[in-house]
Formats: structure tokens, sequence, C-alpha cells
């Protein structure tokens, strides 16, 4: 996700898809490649990498053990995470930060709002 951080609030500007390296619908890698894509394409139009965003298939959304050894590597970035439905429909979105302490949920609100 590209976008800003404006007083500790994240405005997302632009989702920008990415090849999953592992052939699963449950668990997810990025090609380093990919992320430096991404940055320079972040940068060329005056936004930055604010995070990562991912579904959990058939589940809620929450921060896995995978998910949090993924957010200890990029502390500053937030991860959005929606659940879905039996159907693939998303059920609910949740956003996460890692701190020292652990994980805090942030509140995810639409422009709009």
């Amino acid at each position: 996700m590209v976008g800003s951080n404006e007083g500790g609030n994240y405005w997302v500007e632009d989702v920008i898809e990415t090849e999953n390296l592992l052939e699963s619908p449950t668990a997810f890698e990025m090609r380093p490649e990919s992320v430096a894509k991404v940055l320079e394409n972040a940068e060329e139009r005056g936004l930055d990498l604010i995070g990562f965003f991912h579904s959990h298939p058939r589940l809620a959304a929450y921060v896995s053990d995978r998910d949090e050894r993924f957010m200890s590597l990029w502390p500053e970035k937030v991860w959005i995470i929606a659940g879905t439905g039996k159907e693939g429909e998303i059920t609910e979105v949740k956003a996460f930060k890692a701190t020292e302490e652990g994980v805090d949920s942030l509140e995810v609100k639409k422009p709009s709002e």
C-alpha cells in the first residue's frame, strides 16, 4: 500500500499487487525486487510505502503468528488484513501495527468518514 502518514494517520492512496512466491492460498511471500519496484513507483508519485494488505481466506481478520513475524521486520508499516467468507467475499477489514510490546490494532476509516 502506498500513501502518506500525516500525524499518525495513514492515508492509503493505492494498493499495488505483487506476485505471491508461494503457491498457497493461505500464505504469501513477496519477491524483494517487487517491493523495490513498489518503493520506486511510490517515490515517483510523491508517496511512501505505508504498509501491506492481504486476506485470510475463509477466516477472520487477525494477526497470525506468520503475520507477526513479518510485521517485526517492518515495524513502521501498517498491515491491513481482510477476513473473507466462504465465497471469497470480504467480511471484515482490520489494521495492525507492530510495537515493542507486540501488535496494536488501528482504527480503519473510509475517506468519507
